[in-house]
């Protein structure tokens, strides 16, 4: 059991989960209301949360994972950290989204149309949960 790595995902979990993604899926709720839903505003919906979403948090959490392996305080620690992202970006972020895809678009095929608006952040949490088991798979995996 990695201590450090199990409290840097329970850390992203909060914050991500427990916060950001609270926000944003309140947010597309004002943009695309819940009243009248259709099958072509949840489609879309799923589009702009999937469009922006994916990259941004999957990119952002590699981030993450590759700053726990450098030194932050220091400028040179800091700039192999960028280093070190970049190239994590370059050989996972577009794998990695087409597989958010395939797992968050039918997930919020079913969040979006059949869950009502105060369960969507558990039933994404639960979702999420599973997710970011992966994705600190993917996350941590050492270059071979």
């Amino acid at each position: 059991l990695d201590q450090t790595r199990t409290a840097t995902m329970f850390g992203w979990g909060v914050v991500v989960t427990g916060g950001f993604v609270y926000h944003w899926l309140r947010f597309l709720d004002r943009v695309f209301p819940p009243a009248g839903q259709t099958v072509q505003r949840v489609f879309t919906k799923i589009a702009v949360n999937q469009a922006l979403m994916s990259p941004g948090l999957n990119g952002a959490f590699f981030g993450v994972s590759t700053a726990r392996s450098n030194e932050l305080l220091a400028a040179a620690g800091r700039e192999q950290w960028l280093r070190d992202w970049r190239a994590k970006i370059n050989k996972d972020l577009l794998d990695t989204v087409i597989q958010s895809n395939c797992l968050w678009c039918p997930a919020h095929v079913v969040n979006f149309y059949f869950v009502p608006p105060q369960h969507r952040v558990l039933f994404t949490s639960g979702i999420f949960f599973a997710w970011t088991s992966w994705l600190s798979t993917v996350g941590y995996r050492k270059d071979i």
